[in-house]
C-alpha cells in the first residue's frame, strides 16, 4: 500500500464518501476511487460498503483505519520534529476532556504561549476519549476515574468532590447540605451510564433501584445543569468551582464524600512529541501558579482505560 492510497483510504473513512474525500485531497473522485480499488484488488480485501448514501467501513476496513491513522501521526511527527530544528513552531494540538472548565483554562493559556499553532478540543465521556488517545486520534486528554492502562502516562490533576445541585429556588434556596433519605425522594437527573459522574451517584444513591420515572438522563454535564436550573429535579456533577450557570446551586451530601481523580494523560511512546511535551508544560505551570495545594508530581505510571 502506498502512502497515496493509504491516504485516500484515510479521506475516505473520515468523510464517508469518495465524493467528499476527492475534495478534500484535492484530486478527481476517479483518483480517490482507483486509489482504494487498487488497494483492495491488490489484497483481494473489501474495505468499504459502496452506496448511494456514501461508504461506510467493512469490518476489514474498520481493522485498518487505526493503524493508517497511526501510521500518518508518526508521519506528522516526524514534519512536526523538522519544522522545529527551523523554529517554525507549526502544528494542530489535538486536545480532548471530560467537561470544558479546566481544559479551557489550559488551551487558553497554552495559545498565548504558542499562537501559531492550532488547537482543537473534543469534549465527551473518559471511556470515549480513552479510546481516541489510544487510536492516536488526540494528543493528550483530560480523563477522569478509568481503569489502569498500561500504555498511558498521567500528570495528576486535581480530586473535585461529587456534590448535588438544585434550582435556586423555595425550599432549596440557602440549604448547605441534603440527606440521602430526602435526595431519594426527588426526581433525580443524572449523567449517561459511561460517564465517572453517574457511577459516582449511583454509589451515593443507588440509581439502579430507583423508580424509572423519577429519573432523567442527560448525556452532558451542561444537559444535567441546564435541567436543574428549571427545575426538572435534582442532579448531581463534580466540583468544578463556580457553575456556569447561576440558577443553580450545590448542596453537599450529608455524611459522604465522593470524589473523582482527574489526570492529565497521554501514550507514552508518544511523551517526545514536541506539541504534546509543549502542552504538558503548560499545564505543570498551571498547577503550580493555580493550584499548588492539589498539585502533585508527575509520574510515568500505568494508567487507566475506560472500561467503566
Amino acid at each position: 500500500m502506498t502512502p497515496s492510497q493509504a491516504r485516500a483510504f484515510l479521506a475516505v473513512a473520515t468523510e464517508g464518501s469518495f465524493t467528499a474525500a476527492a475534495r478534500c485531497l484535492a484530486v478527481s473522485q476517479p483518483t480517490v476511487t482507483s486509489q482504494v480499488g487498487d488497494i483492495e484488488k491488490k489484497y483481494k480485501v473489501e474495505l468499504f460498503h459502496r452506496s448511494a448514501r456514501g461508504a461506510s467501513l467493512t469490518p476489514a476496513g474498520a481493522v485498518l483505519l487505526p493503524l493508517v491513522r497511526r501510521m500518518f501521526a508518526s508521519f506528522e511527527e516526524a514534519l512536526a520534529c523538522l519544522d522545529d530544528f527551523r523554529e517554525m513552531r507549526q502544528g494542530h494540538l489535538r486536545i480532548g476532556a471530560y467537561g470544558p472548565y479546566d481544559v479551557a483554562a489550559l488551551v487558553a493559556r497554552h495559545k498565548k504561549r504558542f499562537p501559531t499553532l492550532s488547537i482543537s478540543v473534543e469534549i465527551a465521556n473518559s471511556s470515549t476519549l480513552a479510546e481516541k488517545l489510544l487510536d492516536y486520534e488526540l494528543d493528550a486528554a483530560l480523563l477522569d476515574q478509568i481503569e489502569a492502562h498500561r500504555e498511558f502516562e498521567v500528570l495528576p490533576f486535581r480530586n473535585p468532590a461529587l456534590v448535588v445541585i438544585a434550582p435556586r429556588t423555595a425550599p432549596w434556596l440557602g440549604r448547605r447540605s441534603i440527606s440521602i433519605t430526602e435526595l431519594k425522594k426527588q426526581v433525580l437527573i443524572c449523567r449517561e451510564p459511561r460517564s465517572a459522574t453517574r457511577a459516582a451517584f449511583d454509589r451515593a444513591v443507588g440509581l439502579a433501584d430507583m423508580p424509572a420515572h423519577r429519573l432523567l438522563e442527560f448525556g452532558s454535564r451542561e444537559g444535567v445543569v441546564s435541567a436543574v436550573a428549571q427545575g426538572a429535579g435534582l442532579g448531581a456533577v463534580f466540583d468544578e468551582g463556580a457553575l456556569a450557570d447561576n440558577r443553580v446551586i450545590k448542596l453537599s451530601i450529608k455524611g459522604m464524600k465522593i470524589s473523582s481523580k482527574v489526570d492529565l494523560v497521554w501514550l507514552g511512546q508518544r511523551r517526545t512529541s514536541r506539541l504534546i511535551s509543549d502542552f504538558l508544560d503548560v499545564a505543570r505551570e498551571y498547577l503550580e501558579q493555580e493550584q499548588p495545594r492539589r498539585w502533585a508530581p508527575d509520574r510515568h505510571d500505568a494508567y487507566p482505560h475506560a472500561r467503566r
